[in-house]
């Protein structure tokens, strides 16, 4: 206890009030008794109060005057006898809880942000506009939010890879025997219907035209003479399989499979059998190059059919092209072309002959225009013409 207006703690030295202290002290010392001491600037004394809070000295309450007595208070009631605003967690001696708020520079409930403006696990908090906040519904597995300027909130769940084609590092698809087709990656990026993407890593599967189902065909049974379309499938999980379809857009997935991606196409011919290939990253090839044409002679724009060793959904097909001459002398040529329309061409195998049969070979590489139908013309119907399909890309 300080003690002030320079009374010593003994009493002797003067000084106004030092018995009625000494006196006070001397209260204060026997347990049975309740005081209050304080000084009144008044009358230049202390006094002494009696009150009746009880003995216990019970933590967190305070001791304040009831307009009769001296009484121990605590929580909203002292809180109250203060004058005091509860803010939180904090306490400010303020008139309303307004003036709480701007003593601590807080917001409004209308300026603050809610806990209720969220609706579900995975809601966001975001700015619509200036000092305006809304709730940024979650998207859906797998979808990754973007910057985008036209959104009323500046975000956008949006696929990051367009949904169909895999996205893939060190894609290696086999044809591992007459009914099954392998595909292995380092990593794979495959989507759902909304554009969600997953990454899987290790891709290793096998899929069998004689099964059902994951690592099998998705629906139906096998059947010759037909295009089946390879798929990598997987599950939320990181579960991933493979799966062959007829459809080049959308496969039948087994349940509990959401991600897929194509990654290949391969012929089951007459026989039964796949069509021998292999493929890295999204060029197919064969074992032995496909023969397309053998021996043409037209001279105008003629249609080869190239739907049995090249998929609909094909992008650019790779050829090698032959032309051989007559016996007569002069320069022959077989010429490919993307349509039927003039000013096609797409590449020209010359072959000159001085007197003697001779040959000569050219390369095109270029998307038909209609799927699956290039053209060619000779530029003399003595001469020969030739084709054999050395890849083509899904």
């Amino acid at each position: 206890m300080a003690v002030p207006h320079g009374i010593d703690r003994s009493g002797a030295a003067g000084g106004t009030g030092a018995p009625e202290l000494l006196n006070a002290l001397g209260e204060l010392a026997d347990p049975g008794k309740d005081a209050l001491i304080y000084w009144d600037d008044s009358i230049g004394d202390f006094v002494w109060v009696g009150f009746t809070g009880g003995d216990t000295p019970t933590d967190g309450k305070i001791i304040v005057g009831d307009g009769t007595n001296w009484v121990t208070e605590s929580g909203a009631t002292a809180r109250a006898s203060l004058g005091s605003t509860s803010v939180g967690d904090a306490v400010f001696i303020a008139a309303n809880a307004a003036a709480g708020r701007t003593a601590l520079d807080a917001p409004s409930n209308s300026e603050a942000i809610l806990d209720t403006i969220v609706d579900a696990k995975g809601d966001l908090i975001v700015g619509s506009a200036a000092d305006t906040v809304a709730r940024k519904a979650v998207g859906a597995d797998g979808l990754p939010l973007i910057a985008k300027s036209d959104a009323s909130d500046g975000l956008a769940y949006e696929a990051s890879v367009p949904y169909g084609i895999a996205t893939a590092i060190g894609l290696v698809c086999t044809r591992a025997s007459a009914s099954t087709i392998s595909v292995t990656a380092d990593a794979m990026w495959l989507s759902n219907s909304s554009g969600g993407v997953k990454r899987f890593t290790a891709v290793s599967e096998t899929a069998s035209i004689a099964a059902s189902g994951a690592n099998g065909i998705d629906t139906g049974a096998e059947a010759g003479n037909t295009w089946y379309y390879l798929y990598v499938i997987g599950k939320l999980d990181g579960t991933v399989d493979s799966l062959l379809s007829l459809s080049a857009t959308a496969p039948t997935l087994p349940s509990g499979y959401v991600f897929s991606a194509l990654v290949s196409a391969i012929r089951n011919d007459g026989s039964s059998n796949f069509r021998d290939q292999i493929q890295h990253g999204r060029w197919i090839q064969p074992r032995e190059a496909w023969l397309v044409l053998n021996g043409g002679s037209a001279t105008s724009h003629t249609a080869v059919d190239i739907s049995a060793f090249v998929p609909p959904s094909h992008l650019r097909v790779r050829f090698r092209l032959l032309s051989v001459t007559p016996a007569s002398a002069g320069e022959y040529t077989n010429t490919f072309y993307s349509s039927n329309a003039s000013g096609r061409e797409q590449g020209t195998a010359l072959g000159y002959s001085g007197g003697s049969a001779q040959s000569g070979y050219g390369f095109a590489e270029f998307r038909p225009e209609t799927a699956q139908t290039p053209y060619y013309a000779m530029s003399a119907g003595t001469a020969a013409g030739s084709a054999w399909i050395l890849g083509f890309e899904i």
